[in-house]
C-alpha cells in the first residue's frame, strides 16, 4: 500500500520543495520524498512527482475539491498538504498519484448549492446533519459501508452517527458534536446545588433580588418561545423506559413525524412549563436568546464599574461560550439542564423530571462517484479531516466540540467548561436530524409563545388544550376509515 512520507508539515502557501523534485537529475537510489513536490497557493495544493522517478510505475493524476467553511482553511491546508504527500506512492501497486486539490469556501448551504448543479459538486465536504435528507434524496451522498463505516463508528460517539444517518443507513462522517445547548451560570451568586432543579433556581433568584438595591430581577435567559428549546422539557417523559417511543420522532420511509407528547407524561410536562412561566415567575425569567441578551450577563457596567449583572443564568451552546466568559469573569460555570416538576392532572407535582435537549453534528460526506479510485481519496481524506488529531485541532482553532471519542479525552477538551457542561447534558440529549422535520419549527414556536403569555383564549382552556394543537400540527393523528 502506501508508503507514508516522513515529511514534516510546512507553512501554509510555502512552496515546499523536497530533494531535486524542483528540477533537474534525481539521486541515486532516490525516494518519493525526493522526487515529490508540492505547492501550496492559497486555497489550492498540488503536487507533482518528477519524470525519472521510478519510470516503470503507472502514473495516475486526481482533481478533487473539498470544501468547508473558510475558518477551517488553514487547517485543512495543513491536512490535505500531508495527504498528497502520504498517497503520493503506491508500492504494492507501483503506482504515483498526482494530485491538484482545491479548497471551496461553503457549508451552511452545501446542499442548497450542490443541488443546484451536481456536475460542479465537491468530491469532499462539510455540512449541518438537518441537510442529510435533502443531499440522501439528491442521490449525492455515497453510503458509508465496510471498513469506512466500521472506522467511523468505532471513532465517534452514537449521536453523532444517529445524526449521520439517514433510513437506516449512515452517510458521513462526523466532525463535531457540539451542537447542543445547556445552562451557564454566575459561580460567584449560585453554587451548582442552587441550579439543579428549576424550583431552586427560581427561589436563589427571588431571594437574590430581595437583597438587590438598584431595582432589578435577578434573572435565568431561557427562549421559552424558540423551537429548539421548548421541547426540552418533553424529551425524557419516558426516561424510565428505554422501550417507549420517543416524544418526537421523523420516518424517513413516509416523510412523516410522530409524537407521544398527547399522552400523559407529555401533558403533565406541558403543566410543569405552564408552572414555571406563571404569572409569579415571569418577572425572574428572561423569555429571549441570549444572543440577545449579552449585556444583562456582564460584571461590569458601560463604564466598566463593578455592577451585580440582572442575568445570573442562560440556556445556549458553545458558540456563546466567549461571550459569557468574558461577561461573568471569574463566576463563569456551566452545567447540564436543570430538572424540573411536572404536574398531574389534579394539581399533583410529580417527581423532578430531567429536561432533555437536541443534539447536533457537523458531519462530512463524500460525493457519490462510480470512479472507485477517486472515491477511494476522497473517503480518506474524509477520514483524516474528522480523526482525532484534526478535531482535537479544531477544537483548539475555532471551539468546536469533538465528535471523536479519544478526542473528547483531550486535556484541553476536558477542562474547557462549555465543551465539559456539553458533555453532561448528552446523555440527555436526542439526535434533532432522527427526531423532526421542517414541519416542527413554527406549531412548535406558537406552543411556547402561548405558554409564555399566559393567555389561553376561551375561559376552561389549558396549557393542555395547545398541547393537543401543536401536537396535531406536527403529526396529524390519522382516523381509520
Amino acid at each position: 500500500m502506501f508508503k507514508k512520507s516522513k515529511f514534516a508539515l510546512m507553512a501554509v502557501a510555502a512552496l515546499l520543495l523536497a530533494g531535486c523534485g524542483g528540477g533537474g537529475g534525481l539521486p541515486e537510489n532516490a525516494t518519493i520524498e525526493d522526487a515529490l513536490t508540492v505547492k501550496v497557493a492559497g486555497v489550492d495544493i498540488k503536487s507533482t512527482i518528477h519524470k525519472d522517478f521510478k519510470p516503470g510505475a503507472k502514473r495516475e493524476s486526481y482533481r478533487l475539491t473539498v470544501w468547508s467553511e473558510v475558518e477551517a482553511h488553514p487547517l485543512f491546508t495543513e491536512v490535505l498538504t500531508q495527504f498528497v504527500k502520504d498517497y503520493a506512492y503506491d508500492e504494492k501497486k507501483n503506482t504515483l498519484y498526482e494530485f491538484n486539490i482545491r479548497i471551496g469556501d461553503e457549508f451552511s448551504a452545501a446542499a442548497t448549492a450542490i443541488l443546484a448543479d451536481v456536475s460542479l459538486a465537491p468530491n469532499v465536504f462539510g455540512f449541518p446533519d438537518d441537510q442529510t435528507e435533502q443531499l440522501v434524496a439528491g442521490g449525492v451522498l455515497a453510503e458509508l459501508t465496510g471498513d469506512n463505516l466500521e472506522w467511523a463508528k468505532e471513532q465517534n460517539v452514537d449521536t453523532s452517527i444517529d445524526s449521520a444517518t439517514y433510513g437506516g443507513k449512515v452517510y458521513a462522517y462526523p466532525q463535531t458534536a457540539d451542537n447542543g445547548y445547556f445552562l451557564y451560570y454566575n459561580s460567584e451568586y449560585l453554587s451548582l446545588k442552587d441550579v439543579e432543579s428549576f424550583d431552586n433556581i427560581l427561589a436563589k433568584l427571588k431571594a437574590h433580588t430581595a437583597e438587590r438595591t438598584d431595582g432589578l430581577k435577578s434573572s435565568i435567559v431561557f427562549p421559552f418561545e424558540d423551537s429548539w428549546y421548548i421541547p426540552s422539557f418533553f424529551f425524557h417523559n419516558h426516561s424510565d423506559d428505554v422501550t417507549a417511543e420517543p416524544a418526537f420522532s421523523y420516518d424517513t420511509a413516509s416523510k412523516t413525524m410522530k409524537t407521544t407528547i398527547r399522552d400523559e407524561a407529555g401533558q403533565n410536562s406541558a403543566r410543569g412549563m405552564d408552572r414555571i412561566l406563571s404569572e409569579e415567575n415571569q418577572a425572574y425569567i428572561k423569555a429571549i436568546d441570549v444572543n440577545d441578551a449579552a449585556e444583562m450577563f456582564s460584571n461590569v457596567d458601560a463604564n466598566s464599574k463593578p455592577r451585580i449583572p440582572e442575568a445570573l443564568l442562560g440556556v445556549t451552546g458553545t458558540w456563546n461560550s466567549a461571550t459569557l466568559k468574558a461577561a461573568m469573569g471569574d463566576g463563569y460555570a456551566a452545567t447540564k439542564l436543570p430538572t424540573f416538576t411536572p404536574v398531574a392532572a389534579d394539581g399533583t407535582e410529580l417527581p423532578q423530571q430531567q429536561m432533555g435537549s437536541f443534539a447536533g453534528s457537523k458531519l462530512i460526506g463524500v460525493l457519490k462517484s462510480d470512479d472507485s479510485m477517486k472515491s477511494f481519496f476522497s473517503h480518506e481524506i474524509a477520514q483524516l479531516l474528522t480523526n482525532k488529531q484534526t478535531q482535537v485541532r479544531r477544537f483548539q482553532t475555532q471551539g468546536f466540540g469533538p465528535s471523536n471519542v479519544e478526542a473528547q479525552k483531550d486535556p484541553a477538551v476536558v477542562a474547557d467548561v462549555a465543551i465539559a457542561a456539553l458533555g453532561l447534558q448528552s446523555q440527555f440529549a436526542v439526535s434533532q436530524s432522527r427526531s423532526i422535520d421542517g414541519s416542527f419549527w413554527d406549531p412548535t414556536a406558537t406552543f411556547g409563545k402561548k405558554v409564555v403569555s399566559q393567555d389561553y383564549g376561551e375561559e376552561g382552556k389549558t396549557v393542555v388544550d395547545f398541547l393537543e394543537e401543536w401536537a396535531n400540527a406536527i403529526a396529524p393523528v390519522v382516523v381509520e376509515e
